[in-house]
């Protein structure tokens, strides 16, 4: 069983009623289901799904079937370049740098995970957790370090905290007037508890409820950091979440929140476990990672999983050409080729597939063809990890990193700058805690006195440009550092630069539109025999991965259950599930009934 363990100074140590339900934009979700078992029926029988993609929502998502689905169903999972795990994956160099030699882990993709421990809007952790215990995965949670924003004049500061802090802050400075401009939009949006109608950017929404363009300016850094994004394009309905919604929703009663009815039913059903209620609650910090054995512990878990299963067939380095309906058979026929055979392309037929790729590139594959997907749109970042052999003494103290909002002077486009070696995102032989006696000296050399950076460039930033070469991020990431934390040009240090392309989704405004689009041309052209799933149709981050793939992997189950027992108008919608949720439901929970979370109203239950 995998468990907690709470990063303290780099020492790792282990820890042990719904109110009137509102529908805003779309189609109920309908019921659904996240038991790890379920009873199939005899239609069940060898059944054929395919699941296309191997990053970590499709390696949730054949996991989570292989789970929940008969030993007769057979599961087959695509993936088109020799490695799974897509934009997760955790390299390790040898370092030897002034006179400084180790071993050190650098994350190419996602290198902590969100815990989610203070929501009670989402509650995707769980399902982290619930996979921690099945994989027998440690689960480290960092200490909580100051974030840091960057102003114009490139200097640092720390967002506050605490009132004392806000009272010297410049930040609050600058935003004081969007206290009084929040307080008359409140007073007036009270008289209206319908959402705007037009789908706002997150910059038009944030103007509109507190007349601040200094707001708009601070959650511009938070877009850099989330989403690599343009405060003016992204869709303020979509990214906001819970500020967007309970601002708009009317107020629920004392001691409840609200949420969407979905996220209530997932609670509900992982909150079951005790394992999982453990965890959730055993986790006070911000961020989760996985220790020494970096982020693709994760991936590789899930990997060695399905492959210890007789009915998963996992086929790497195989692309897939097309995607076929049948509207006779109700079946998909799914063409390949192999990146390690010449001979021609093979097919084969499925009762159901599940395509975790890009909107665009399914797109290109399918037949009948899905027009509707191609507006979705993507941006590419350049991620460059510095490790220092001496602990840099002009970088804060401690801290989680800074992000760089629009407006300050910015020539290498950076987004933002990560303290990797304060998080404890360490390599197997950067930790302190069970160093040899003899080595600790040497040890500390290269753990404790060194700095790790990861400084992550471009996003929205390179629309219309050409990416520099790794060769000159690399530089560039120097120049970053060496302008806002004083770290001269020639400072001696390991460097590596890896550029992800089109890795993060962009839900701009008019997303849920598209969403509606995509998900009636699903349906109409592939009777809910094609099922998407991932940060396209969903929320973006590894954490959010995981969630899509629970939800694709449960909603299949319920389709196949439905198909074989009633013909009512919601085994139907079941049946012609597209992975698209063109609406929200929402409704009111009691706090203490929140079980998975350190609320002040739970304190002494």
């Amino acid at each position: 069983m995998g468990g907690l363990r709470r990063a303290t100074d780099r020492k790792l140590q282990r820890l042990g009623g719904v109110w009137g339900e509102t529908l805003v934009g779309g189609r109920s979700s309908g019921g659904r289901r996240w038991a790890t078992t379920t009873g199939c029926g005899p239609d069940d029988e060898g059944r054929r799904i395919a699941v296309i993609g191997g990053g970590l929502t499709g390696l949730t998502t054949a996991y989570r079937l292989a789970k929940q689905q008969p030993r007769s169903t057979k599961i087959t999972l695509y993936e088109s370049s020799s490695r799974l795990g897509g934009w997760i994956q955790t390299d390790y160099a040898d370092v030897d740098v002034g006179g400084v030699r180790g071993r050190i882990s650098l994350e190419r993709g996602a290198r902590t995970l969100s815990s989610l421990h203070t929501s009670t809007w989402r509650f995707d952790d769980l399902a982290l957790y619930d996979l921690a215990n099945d994989l027998g995965l440690d689960i480290v949670s960092p200490e909580d370090a100051p974030r840091f924003i960057l102003h114009a004049d490139q200097k640092l500061e720390a967002l506050p905290t605490t009132a004392w802090q806000m009272v010297r802050s410049r930040t609050v400075r600058n935003c004081l007037w969007a206290g009084p401009g929040y307080a008359l939009c409140r007073i007036l949006s009270r008289r209206r508890s319908e959402p705007p109608v037009e789908d706002l950017s997150v910059a038009e929404w944030i103007r509109r409820v507190t007349m601040s363009r200094a707001v708009v300016d601070t959650a511009s850094a938070l877009m850099h950091g989330i989403y690599g994004g343009d405060v003016e394009e992204l869709s303020a309905r979509t990214v906001l979440g819970a500020m967007f919604w309970r601002y708009h929703l009317p107020s629920p009663s004392s001691g409840h929140v609200v949420m969407p009815k979905v996220e209530r039913e997932f609670l509900r059903e992982m909150s079951k476990d005790p394992a999982v209620r453990s965890l959730a609650l055993g986790c006070k910090g911000a961020l989760l990672h996985f220790g020494t054995a970096g982020m693709e512990a994760l991936v590789r878990a899930l990997e060695r999983a399905l492959r210890g299963r007789a009915n998963v067939d996992i086929r790497t380095g195989c692309s897939v050409e097309g995607i076929r309906y049948d509207a006779e058979s109700l079946s998909v026929t799914v063409r390949t080729s192999s990146s390690s055979s010449s001979s021609s392309s093979s097919s084969s037929t499925y009762d159901k597939v599940i395509a975790t790729i890009p909107p665009s590139t399914l797109s290109r594959l399918t037949s009948p063809s899905l027009p509707s997907l191609l507006p979705f749109e993507s941006v590419s970042v350049m991620t460059v990890s510095l490790w220092y052999p001496r602990r840099q003494p002009h970088k804060p103290a401690r801290g989680f990193g800074y992000l760089i909002p629009r407006g300050v002077p910015n020539p290498e486009l950076a987004l933002g700058v990560f303290f990797d070696s304060d998080v404890a995102v360490v390599g197997p032989e950067e930790e302190e805690e069970e160093e040899e006696e003899e080595n600790k000296e040497e040890h500390s050399r290269q753990g404790k006195g060194t700095t790790k950076l990861f400084v992550l460039l471009g996003g929205h930033h390179y629309r219309g440009l050409d990416p520099p070469s790794e060769t000159q991020a690399v530089q560039q990431a120097k120049s970053v550092v060496q302008r806002h934390l004083a770290i001269p040009l020639d400072e001696p240090c390991f460097a590596q630069a890896r550029f992800a392309t089109d890795c993060i989704p962009q839900p701009s405004t008019g997303h849920e539109a598209r969403l509606a689009l995509a998900d009636a041309e699903l349906r109409s052209l592939f009777r809910g025999s094609l099922v998407v799933a991932g940060g396209f149709y969903s929320r973006v981050g590894a954490l959010a991965a995981i969630r899509a793939g629970y939800d694709a992997a449960a909603r299949v189950v319920a389709s196949s259950s439905s198909s074989s027992s009633s013909s009512s108008s919601s085994s139907s919608e079941q049946r012609l599930y597209t992975g698209i949720e063109t609406g929200l439901e929402f409704v009111e929970v009691a706090e203490r009934d929140i079980t998975v979370r350190n609320l002040a109203s739970r304190k002494g239950k």
